[in-house]
């Protein structure tokens, strides 16, 4: 573990301590990196940036928009290519202007 930061406790890996310790840019944060859907999900969840958290795309929105950019999730999962969307997910009318969809 590297040590000598002293910023993040010695109980974390290395990655957890840069991402805790380095500052990300505002991007990387609100990015998506992933999204699920299981049992006890009430709907379709898409994990923060930073990886700590699972939000639906309404809390997603308005967590984004509290960090600083606002991040319509369902518009980065077809923008990054990852394929049509899943038959689970609803589209707003909002989402609709967002992706270019009539």
């Amino acid at each position: 573990m590297v040590k000598g930061f002293n910023c993040c406790g010695d109980e974390q890996t290395d990655g957890q301590q840069a991402c805790e310790c380095i500052p990300q840019k505002i991007e990387d944060i609100v990015t998506p990196q992933g999204s699920r859907l299981l049992a006890v999900d009430p709907e379709r969840m898409f994990r923060t940036g930073d990886g700590k958290l699972w939000l639906t795309k309404a809390d997603y929105k308005a967590w984004s928009e509290n960090m600083g950019w606002r991040v319509n999730p369902l518009v980065w999962f077809v923008h990054m290519g990852h394929g049509p969307l899943p038959g689970d997910v609803e589209l707003t009318d909002e989402d609709r202007a967002e992706l270019g969809i009539k």
